[in-house]
């Protein structure tokens, strides 16, 4: 499996906030800036319609007391200019500001005097590159409103806009905080296709690369690691948000949504459990690539040493009757050469045999006995698996 590596956008960085107030609206993420994009639903259990934006509204969706519910959205956030417009329409607070525009931050949940604010996060898996892309969706929920702000155009958010124009499923007869719930519950939903995208490359290597890893592999299957851990790091606090959701008594949270909630906690907590595991087959992967490598180099060095022994006795026979002495009654011998032939064949299969005699010796009875391998195909299942008590 080969990786293509694509070069990193270049992102407003946290440190260039260093220095400002807190509360200062600076926009922190992706730093190719996009158009945003605001739409408006107004909807109730018999109508909806979509329009755009108008501020002098926004006051009127706030006091209606006639059920009628409102649905604002923002997609792309690089805009600065035009969210400080949206802020002011709504009022929101400085600190909620703040955390819209930075992109950066971990997915959480808090309690403001007049709304209730998300931060969750969106992921995605790059298949060319085994990684995983994030995306903010922040939310606003007020008593009759929800304002969402997505960091990046796209249709995620299509299929429920349509649903809602459309009439169908339970948001126009449930509040704004069931629209919520239903975003919440797509976020969440998307992170089972990365999961089984992150299964599918894990089965793979398994399959074709672990019967002869190199270092590819090595590669490859830490890149596969990096992704499942920025996963879990990314997955984690939603678990908390969520939970929060559901256990805490928030005034903005109904309780027959707190039980859809439920639903939604139990998908993060299954998702969690799944990319544990992912993440400890990878750690075992790891250790048995780098197992198998080193005992390649040590079955090479092994012939090298066989080789270096073989050679050891010819070398000091040769360096023995190589000597330029003037005395030395072997060298004026008729056999004399042939005699030094037959030393160093003889030497040399001396050592072979004592190699593999010491081999033999090492070996366990089952090797030496030929049962290093068992034949599985003639293991067959019991037929009574359990066996009887002799008890009716």
């Amino acid at each position: 499996m080969r990786l293509r590596f694509k070069r990193r956008k270049r992102r407003v960085r946290m440190s260039e906030k260093s220095g400002l107030p807190a509360g200062a609206a600076m926009y922190v993420g992706a730093a190719d800036e996009q158009e945003s994009n605001v739409t408006t639903i107004e909807y109730s259990e018999n109508e909806a319609q979509m329009r755009g934006l108008a501020c002098d509204r926004a006051q009127v969706w706030k006091d209606r007391k006639d059920g009628r519910k409102c649905w604002i959205h923002a997609d792309g956030v690089s805009d600065v200019q035009a969210m400080h417009e949206l802020f002011e329409c709504f009022h929101l607070h400085p600190l909620v500001r703040e955390d819209i525009l930075n992109t950066l931050h971990r997915s959480k949940v808090e309690e403001y005097e007049d709304s209730l604010f998300l931060v969750m996060k969106r992921l995605r898996f790059e298949r060319d590159t085994l990684s995983i892309a994030t995306e903010q969706i922040s939310m606003v929920l007020q008593a009759n409103r929800l304002i969402t702000f997505k960091e990046q155009a796209d249709g995620f958010l299509k299929p429920l806009r349509e649903r809602i124009l459309q009439g169908r499923g339970k948001a126009r007869q449930m509040g704004a905080d069931y629209l919520l719930y239903v975003i919440l519950d797509m976020i969440v939903d998307d992170y089972f296709p990365v999961l089984e995208a992150l299964e599918d490359a894990i089965d793979w290597i398994d399959e074709h690369e672990m019967s002869h890893p190199d270092q590819e592999t090595l590669n490859t299957i830490h890149v596969l690691k990096r992704s499942t851990i920025e996963f879990q790091k990314t997955v984690r606090p939603v678990r908390e948000l969520v939970k929060t959701l559901v256990s805490t008594d928030i005034d903005y949270v109904s309780e027959p949504v707190r039980i859809y909630m439920r639903d939604v906690y139990d998908h993060i907590v299954a998702v969690l459990d799944d990319v544990e595991t992912h993440r400890e087959l990878l750690v075992n992967m790891m250790d048995l690539g780098l197992s198998i490598i080193s005992n390649r180099l040590n079955e090479v060095m092994k012939v090298l040493t066989v080789l270096g022994a073989l050679f050891v006795p010819p070398t000091l026979i040769a360096g023995i009757y190589g000597m330029n002495f003037e005395f030395m009654p072997e060298l004026r011998w008729p056999w004399g050469y042939a005699y030094s032939l037959a030393m160093m064949a003889a030497s040399s299969a001396l050592a072979v045999g004592f190699l593999r005699l010491s081999q033999r010796r090492i070996q366990s009875p089952r090797q030496r006995a030929g049962l290093d391998r068992v034949n599985t195909s003639r293991l067959k299942p019991a037929d009574d698996p359990v066996p009887s008590t002799g008890r009716k």
